[in-house]
């Protein structure tokens, strides 16, 4: 929403009201204001404030989902990486724990609370259903805490997709749903609950249309789950090295896979384990695992756990090591023999998916200094696919965000490993990925195919650690023949 003043004060002076003590039959308790009365005090009016005046403040919403006061809002309303929440009347400061700037999702932690914090337990998306009632509860116009309800009007809304009549002849897997809802919703609301009649979290409000009346959308809590590992990422923040890979969509923490020659390997967990405890806590859906990781591995330490396998329940004590920074997999041997720019080989045909290279023949190839589009296509404006190699050059080691920005589908190949998979059809959208990066020249492939109409291609670079945080220019070098 727009930059304003806002009084903290007069929100924390507003009288205060004693909750009605209504007979649990009373039929003003109906099943929306309990679950209201349930989920109210997990969501949390931000405050943000503005780089060149603190005495300003942005304002948003976000919604508890851990007991510690980790919390999930939109990336577009944490402009800065901190700010205040109000939180049972009174003010506190809360950081940006992690984000994906293009999904519009942050998460943050609250801080200086006392206590565990209530919350608002994560559900699931892939059962909404049109006409179910649906309750939205978040911040708008920075007025405090407000309570709206309404239905789910579409279960999967494609705010990219032209009308309805184009998606029926395009393929459109590619493309992020929302679901669309007509509670009312006001700008502040961003980051705020969608709430189901089971209290659950099944979305984050992200947008309207404020042309029209009753069109809010919201980003669905599956792709929220699927995203939190990324958007958090503790061990790449922390660097240490743990090595296991859970269901995000399960409602237990269950392992899916276990690192090879990893500390959990080492330890003796197994694929299929439950984690059900840590260092004495229990673990409640596979988000707790990621939050238990962000407060244990600052300190170095063992970690305690709980896992059952079958019908037991076995104590394992993990050791995480330190995590080595990304290393160039491939150096070249003669660094003199190194130029900037980047290699390209051309390929006509017309693709859907990014096709197997090693089966086409290549039509033209050439050199350029960055990726230039323009330059690699000429006169060709559709039907093509490009593969572009040669080597990054990280100056500084650091924690980089990588965004990878395509219309129609790209890859990205980092040190022989596919790092970001950004293929299908799709208009220009973006895909980024964390990295903790050695200095030196690491080798990059970038694949990338034009169906027709618009054609985009870009990686950004940007540094979020240390004095030289912010984005910089990538810097692309090839071998020279």
């Amino acid at each position: 929403m727009p930059i304003r003043t806002v009084c903290l004060i007069s929100l924390l002076m507003a009288p205060m009201v004693a909750d009605a003590q209504l007979p649990d039959d009373s039929p003003r308790m109906s099943p929306l204001v309990r679950v209201i009365a349930k989920v109210e005090p997990a969501v949390v009016a931000l405050f943000i404030p503005a780089a060149d005046n603190p005495q300003h403040f942005s304002s948003g919403s976000a919604t508890i989902v851990h007991a510690d006061g980790y919390a999930i809002t939109n990336n577009h309303v944490v402009t800065g990486e901190s700010g205040y929440a109000v939180l049972r009347g009174k003010p506190v400061r809360f950081r940006v724990v992690g984000r994906s700037p293009e999904k519009d999702l942050a998460v943050i932690r609250l801080r200086d609370h006392q206590g565990e914090l209530p919350v608002v337990p994560m559900g699931h998306s892939h059962d909404v259903m049109n006409g179910e009632m649906v309750a939205v509860v978040g911040n708008p116009g920075g007025r405090g805490t407000t309570v709206t309800s309404g239905i789910v009007s579409s279960k999967g809304t494609q705010l990219s997709a032209p009308s309805a009549l184009w998606a029926t002849q395009h393929d459109s897997r590619f493309r992020d749903d929302y679901i669309q809802y007509d509670a009312a919703t006001n700008r502040g609301n961003s980051g705020g609950a969608l709430i189901n009649m089971d209290g659950e979290l099944i979305g984050v409000v992200a947008a309207l249309i404020p042309t029209e009346q009753n069109s809010s959308f919201a980003i669905p809590i599956d792709r929220v789950r699927l995203l939190l590992e990324r958007i958090v990422e503790p061990e790449l923040m922390h660097q240490r090295h743990v090595g296991v890979q859970l269901n995000p969509l399960a409602d237990w923490a269950i392992i899916t896979a276990v690192d090879s020659d990893s500390p959990a390997q080492q330890a003796g967990i197994h694929t299929g384990d439950v984690i059900t405890k840590v260092n004495g806590r229990q673990l409640k859906n596979p988000a707790d695992w990621l939050w238990m990781l962000n407060e244990t591995l600052p300190h170095g330490k063992s970690i305690n756990l709980i896992v059952r396998r079958e019908k037991e329940s076995l104590p394992i004590e993990l050791t995480p090591r330190k995590l080595a920074a990304m290393q160039s997999s491939n150096p070249p041997a003669d660094e003199s023999q190194i130029e900037p720019g980047l290699d390209f080989a051309f390929y006509d045909g017309k693709f859907k998916l990014l096709p197997e290279f090693e089966k086409l023949t290549v039509s033209r190839s050439g050199t350029v200094e960055t990726i230039d589009l323009e330059q690699i296509q000429g006169d060709q404006e559709d039907y093509f696919a490009v593969r572009l190699s040669g080597f990054l050059k990280i100056d500084q080691a650091g924690l980089y965000r990588l965004s990878l920005t395509s219309d129609d589908g790209s890859r990205l190949w980092l040190n022989d490993e596919l790092f970001i998979d950004h293929d299908g059809n799709h208009p220009a959208m973006t895909l980024s990925r964390l990295a903790r990066m050695a200095p030196g020249l690491h080798p990059l492939e970038i694949e990338y195919f034009e169906g027709y109409g618009a054609n985009v291609l870009e990686l950004k670079l940007e540094r979020i650690d240390g004095e030289a945080s912010g984005e910089t220019t990538p810097l692309f070098k090839r071998a020279v023949p």
